[in-house]
């Protein structure tokens, strides 16, 4: 189950801070729209980034969470994206958090869209 703290953060509209490592040690953050379910951290992102290469390399991440009222309050997750969804499950998820945004479908390719599932091995709140 997910830490009550982290699962509302991820549900509110506060935007993630995505962090994965290139395959010299590198790491890379990307700000990005983020969702929960009640077991995972749940990601959208597109074949051929390099965040989805780095992940499919190496699946640790860092996920930081910021209140959009507020940043210097905060969630941060560590963990492991666990899985990764292809097709109409993965266009669903960007347009249900394309609405979650900014309240409209969402306006780019759908076909190359890929869901990240992240379970959360450790969680760190500044609140």
């Amino acid at each position: 189950m997910l830490d009550p703290r982290l699962k509302s953060f991820a549900q509110a509209t506060n935007y993630a801070a995505l962090t994965t490592l290139f395959s010299n040690g590198d790491p890379q953050t990307h700000i990005m729209w983020v969702d929960a379910n009640d077991d995972h951290l749940l990601l959208n992102t597109q074949k051929g980034r390099a965040k989805y290469r780095n992940l499919l390399a190496d699946p640790r991440v860092a996920v930081t969470i910021f209140d959009d009222n507020d940043p210097y309050r905060f969630v941060e997750a560590r963990g492991r994206v666990v899985e990764f969804r292809h097709g109409a499950e993965a266009s669903s998820h960007i347009n249900r958090l394309s609405w979650k945004y900014d309240a409209k479908d969402f306006d780019g390719p759908l076909d190359q869209r890929v869901m990240l599932v992240v379970e959360v091995h450790r969680v760190i709140a500044h609140l």
